[in-house]
């Protein structure tokens, strides 16, 4: 592990590096320090150091241990940045991204059927800022980035979505028809705004 000198550097009016390492095997993370930010965030995206916003209030130790405690996942996501180059060439392992559509569509229609939420087709894409969504048509879209969550928060983002064939804003009868569902869906919820789609 190598670790660089807190010398903050100004991003922004409301951003700076505070400090810098790089572990073997993930490479450099730049932890940031936000005024804007509420939570501890990790973002990852390829070819770009990862970064871990730091809210006013939080200190670099508990932010280290944050990155620390999200590891796994960081090493399956640059993992996937590998697989998915191209989409549908297989690797020595893991899933190919055409073998990870293949297993969300079915998992969509095993939630379809269960709880009678129908869906009129989905596509998969890479996308910066959504995770899926749903137009009025009923036809899905999701992010590829998906398959770097961890699998409670991917069926979540599934049911969420296809909740939304149903009722297509984000109303109190939405939340309600999701939780009756899936009871645990606001913690779901909370602990996926940990994650941003890269």
């Amino acid at each position: 592990m190598i670790l660089a000198p807190p010398k903050p550097k100004r991003l922004s009016a409301d951003t700076e590096v505070l400090f810098r390492e790089t572990l073997r095997g993930i490479g450099p993370i730049e932890y940031i320090r936000s005024s804007r930010a509420r939570q501890l965030r990790l973002t990852l995206s390829g070819g770009q150091p990862i970064t871990v916003t730091v809210p006013r209030g939080e200190t670099i130790s508990r932010a280290r241990k944050f990155f620390r405690s999200k590891k796994e996942w960081v090493l399956r996501h640059l993992a996937v940045f590998q697989r998915f180059k191209p989409a549908t060439s297989p690797r020595e392992s893991g899933e190919t991204a055409e073998q990870f559509c293949r297993r969300v569509v079915e998992k969509l229609r095993e939630l379809s059927e269960a709880h009678g939420l129908s869906f009129s087709g989905v596509t998969f894409r890479h996308q910066k800022t959504r995770w899926g969504s749903c137009n009025r048509q009923n036809k899905l879209s999701l992010n590829l980035g998906l398959a770097l969550l961890p699998p409670e928060l991917l069926d979540y983002v599934l049911l969420h979505e296809l909740v939304h064939t149903r009722i297509k804003d984000h109303s109190p009868a939405f939340w309600e028809e999701l939780m009756r569902i899936m009871p645990d869906a606001k913690r779901r919820a909370v602990e996926l705004r940990k994650y941003r789609p890269a």
